[in-house]
């Protein structure tokens, strides 16, 4: 493992806001208990549930649960008998508490006296008395309490609300979410926010009304915040994404999403996503289902920044840092216009300066660093020229390319899709070609000889190979151990899992774990792999313009392969299928930015930056000497400058998707990530039949079949060549 791994492994992350705690993750409940009802008998009463409901909610842990329906004092009696010795709570007076539990080891009142931090609202109902919907939304209320982390010091604002009930009484749900808010606005001032209740409402169940929008009016943008759900679902809602239970006395196929958790996403997401729906002596516990998730610290802004250059709808992009101060710079070439390399330098920000004009690009353009002095070189390919030879322009590390040389790797084959990645002990990036027509879709590497050469071709003889050409490679460091490993994805294999194939050191590679989350049996779904959180490890981002309502989600990267459960990435979200993701490192923080592009929906580039970042590098020690000799005493110690340093050192989530047959537009262009270089350009990589291979811009035929370039993770500045 690199120096600069095991610093990142050892270091503590921090954010980009100064002062702002991460948020430490912890685990919310909503869970509607279902109130005591004449209507219910036999094993359906309240006596004969209450063991179920307890049994729930202790099996899950939560460090914050609110209930709905718990106004009859045996339900409040039950509960408080079952978790007072573990938990506090807000119970709000009146006849309709929703209250509030929290785990007193995790917890604190946040405001002292405790009512000065703590209430309860009241939701207007708008009916007269004579109207159906006047007893739905009378007495609807939403309990509201602040509480201090005691692992983080942060505080919180928790809701639990409970509104209208009804197909038809929309309006006063819609009322409700400008109660909420008002409540959010006058209460949440350096606050994170949770808001969980039962909303009695679901656009996307087939028979709610036209204008039933709470949801979508508590996830608008209010002054100073914004609010997003845990989980999403494209379609309507059906068996596995409902939270109501309408099969629980009789049949039922109407299926609900009533249950909600949000957060407030300025700088929090939702984690490992669930619904519990055990049944016990034959029955849900309650008519609802308890929905829960893990607030804990987004991976990247939900504010994007915006750059317009390179725009064109054939235009072609990548991220690279060509220029060597450890930010991803801007690279736009347009083959339809006048094929020029443009490099846009990286302020170290986030945002671009003015562009270095290159010279023409003809073919395949690919950037990494393949002589280790920290600037990313261009690699040219055309299949036809040469036999497929690489050409090498090294980086002056300003911007600038030398002329391209023969760098003696000669890559086989039009469908050669081709990445760039450290396999070996030295600190340049090495070659892996794959072929799905060639070779038994086995990969082959080139190692680099460090001087823009490589060393003679060989075939990997691991396990990892396709021969579809809708699969996907990959390169990045998984495991930490500062070399790329092999990441296969196949949607016709394996159900549509990830496998994980572990970097030796020599080029080759071996199994190292079969990913059950994030599966996908849907060739225009999308993995990128790239460490967002400074923590060593390449994660997992998953997305389809089809799926979550064009959601990503990130899965974690660890020693032994991806977590098995997904985080929900609120920045920038696409329903479009000419969308294209990037992830790099556009603000030297250690961690990769994600970056969207949609040359179809005004073309600029949108960067939502990671918000956890790797620790500095140590300062290095003063030299305390100016001759050989200890600095007296007397005198103020002699600094000197830093010295000059050439090579910088289970199971399936409930929110993961299963294989299924829904089909996407094959070959939608599929854009790059890493560490060198991430590229939208270059060969094929899951393209239509009879693809040439050849790349002609973001939007030609040709270009429908992509290249993914990796990272090594996050890695110090390192010093430029000198000129």
């Amino acid at each position: 493992m690199s120096p600069w791994v095991v610093l990142l492994l050892a270091g503590a992350a921090s954010t980009a806001a100064a002062g702002d705690p991460l948020h430490e993750p912890f685990r919310v409940m909503t869970y509607n208990v279902r109130q005591v009802n004449a209507a219910d008998t036999g094993k359906y009463t309240w006596e004969n549930r209450s063991p179920g409901v307890v049994e729930v909610i202790a099996d899950n842990d939560p460090d914050i649960f609110g209930v709905q329906e718990s106004s009859s004092k045996v339900i409040q009696d039950d509960l408080v008998a079952a978790f007072d010795a573990t938990y506090d709570r807000f119970q709000p007076p009146g006849g309709s508490p929703k209250t509030i539990f929290f785990r007193r080891a995790r917890f604190e009142r946040l405001i002292a006296p405790p009512e000065d931090g703590e209430g309860n609202i009241s939701i207007p109902n708008p009916y007269a008395e004579n109207h159906a919907c006047f007893p739905n939304a009378n007495g609807r209320t939403a309990a509201w309490i602040k509480l201090r982390d005691l692992v983080s010091g942060r505080g919180y604002l928790i809701v639990n609300a409970h509104v209208a009930h009804g197909k038809d009484c929309y309006e006063a749900r819609n009322l409700a979410a400008d109660a909420l808010h008002a409540l959010i606005g006058a209460q949440s001032e350096g606050l994170g926010v949770v808001l969980i209740g039962d909303l009695n409402s679901d656009a996307q169940n087939p028979g709610a009304a036209d204008d039933d929008d709470i949801v979508e009016l508590l996830e608008a943008p209010q002054p100073g915040y914004r609010l997003a759900r845990s989980a999403r679902h494209s379609g309507e809602t059906t068996e596995d994404t409902a939270t109501f239970n309408s099969a629980w006395k009789e049949p039922s196929t109407n299926f609900s999403r009533l249950d909600y958790i949000f957060t407030r996403i300025a700088d929090a997401t939702t984690y490992h996503q669930s619904v519990d729906r055990r049944k016990i002596d034959g029955i849900t516990p309650s008519d609802h289902f308890a929905v829960l998730a893990t607030i804990r610290t987004a991976p990247f802004s939900p504010d994007p920044l915006v750059d317009d250059r390179g725009d064109a709808p054939g235009a072609s992009l990548a991220f690279a840092d060509v220029t060597g101060d450890g930010a991803a710079d801007k690279l736009v070439w347009d083959p339809g216009g006048d094929a020029l390399l443009r490099v846009y330098p990286s302020d170290g920000a986030g945002e671009f300066g003015d562009p270095v004009v290159g010279g023409g690009v003809d073919d395949g353009l690919w950037f990494a660093d393949v002589d280790a002095d920290g600037c990313a070189d261009r690699i040219d390919r055309s299949p036809d020229v040469e036999s497929g030879a690489l050409r090498v322009g090294r980086a002056g590390c300003d911007g600038s390319f030398g002329a391209s040389e023969a760098s003696g790797d000669a890559v086989a084959g039009a469908g050669a899709r081709l990445y760039f990645a450290r396999l070996d002990a030295d600190a340049c990036a090495d070659r892996m070609a794959w072929d799905p027509g060639d070779q038994g879709g086995r990969t082959r590497v080139a190692l680099s000889r460090c001087d823009g050469t490589f060393d003679p071709e060989f075939v990997n003889d691991d396990a990892g190979i396709s021969t579809n050409p809708d699969a996907r490679m990959d390169l990045a460091d998984v495991n930490g151990d500062g070399l790329a490993d092999k990441i296969v994805w196949d949607p016709e294999a394996l159900e549509g899992r990830t496998r994980v194939y572990a970097g030796v050191g020599d080029g080759s590679f071996t199994f190292l774990v079969e990913h059950t989350g994030g599966t996908s049996g849907v060739a225009a779904s999308r993995f990128f792999h790239a460490d967002v959180d400074a923590d060593g490890h390449a994660d997992k981002l998953f997305w389809r313009h089809s799926f979550r309502q064009g959601h990503p989600q990130l899965y974690l990267g660890r020693p032994d392969g991806f977590d098995a459960n997904p985080m929900m990435v609120n920045a920038g979200p696409s329903e479009s299928a000419d969308n294209r993701y990037f992830l790099a490192d556009i603000d030297a923080s250690g961690s990769h930015d994600l970056i969207a592009w949609d040359a179809g929906k005004g073309g600029a580039t949108r960067a939502y930056l990671a918000l956890v970042h790797a620790p500095a590098p140590p300062d290095p020690p003063p030299d305390d000497t100016t001759d050989g000799e200890p600095a007296t005493t007397g005198d103020a110690p002699t600094t000197g400058d830093a010295p000059t340093t050439g090579d910088g050192p289970s199971s399936p989530s409930s929110d993961g998707e299963q294989p299924t047959t829904d089909a996407g537009p094959p070959g939608t262009t599929d854009p790059a990530s890493g560490t060198d270089s991430a590229s939208d350009g270059g060969a094929a990589d899951g393209g239509d039949a009879g693809c040439t291979c050849t790349q002609t811009g973001g939007h030609a035929a040709a270009d429908a079949a992509l290249l993914l370039l990796f990272a090594l993770g996050a890695r110090p500045r390192r010093a430029r060549r000198p000129k």
